[in-house]
């Protein structure tokens, strides 16, 4: 829509002809196109025509195609080779252009195993790269490894820090395009785990509900599980005061007998059976029963 208005059936034409004369750039977006229209066949043959022009994003949809058994091109071995030669690319262009795209997708590629074997360390470098580029997922997807107890490197302050940027950027963002479902889900899981800040419930519901009127069906089970969370936390806080109560009684009655050791068997004895009922130990009015 530069300068026009959007033309889908314009724009495959003009890259079909650009295609014939050998543009394998044109190739990649008539890929895309196709893909997005879940044209797999179509997606396939621009996507190869593409991969020739060594073209990094050409190889990685190509890999995501033989990854996914719903494409109904399944082949495993044929996705890995393709995540290689999409990675060894994607390196090459981020030294001719750094750029925060690329350098998310090398830190996802090596924190998920694509087309290599998972490096936590190379995906933490890529990862820092792009968030110096103040890319918001980077941030989050940094807090997320510091955070989590999976990679052996957990750093409570670093998590924090990270999960603190991420935040700030995805409240920006979402306050400059309000109708992202997925980006009012995702400040949601902020709140609802207490992310690099205080935990917050109904901050969690309220960004959730947003989510839902957006038509984010995943929101609606976001809400059901925090509901659910919520009356557990309650349970388990009425649990716990019931047994706080017992281990008090217990260990009031434990004081008891070792106060009164001096007495006769026959009071001792008494006073227990009075704690034991929830009486006070002495006249004053006051009750150990919790």
């Amino acid at each position: 829509g530069l300068g026009t208005d959007i033309d889908i059936n314009k724009a495959i034409h003009w890259f079909s002809q650009a295609e014939k004369l050998g543009n394998t750039n044109a190739a990649y977006q008539l890929g895309k196109i196709a893909f997005e229209n879940n044209d797999i066949e179509n997606a396939i043959k621009h996507f190869q025509y593409a991969a020739q022009g060594n073209i990094s994003n050409a190889w990685f949809n190509l890999a995501k195609i033989h990854s996914n058994e719903s494409y109904a091109h399944y082949d495993i071995a044929k996705a890995q080779l393709c995540y290689s030669n999409a990675l060894n690319l994607y390196i090459t262009d981020y030294k001719q252009n750094p750029n925060d795209y690329i350098a998310y997708r090398l830190g996802d590629m090596y924190l998920k195993g694509l087309g290599t074997d998972m490096n936590i360390n190379q995906a933490i470098y890529w990862f820092s790269e792009a968030e110096k580029f103040e890319n918001a997922n980077a941030a989050y997807q940094l807090g997320y490894i510091y955070h989590s107890e999976k990679y052996g490197l957990q750093n409570n302050e670093l998590a924090s820090n990270y999960f603190r940027k991420a935040l700030s950027a995805y409240l920006i963002r979402f306050n400059n395009n309000q109708t992202d479902s997925e980006l009012a889900l995702r400040i949601g899981t902020f709140y609802q785990y207490g992310l690099g800040i205080e935990r917050d419930i109904e901050k969690a519901l309220l960004w959730y509900k947003k989510a839902v009127e957006l038509g984010n069906i995943k929101a609606q089970q976001k809400i059901e599980e925090t509901n659910t969370q919520q009356q557990i936390t309650v349970l388990n806080l009425a649990s716990i005061a019931a047994h706080m109560g017992k281990i008090i009684n217990t260990e009031t009655i434990a004081a008891a007998k070792q106060k009164y050791t001096s007495d006769s068997k026959q009071l001792r004895d008494e006073k227990i059976q009075k704690i034991q009922l929830g009486h006070a130990v002495s006249d004053n009015p006051i009750s150990y029963d919790c």
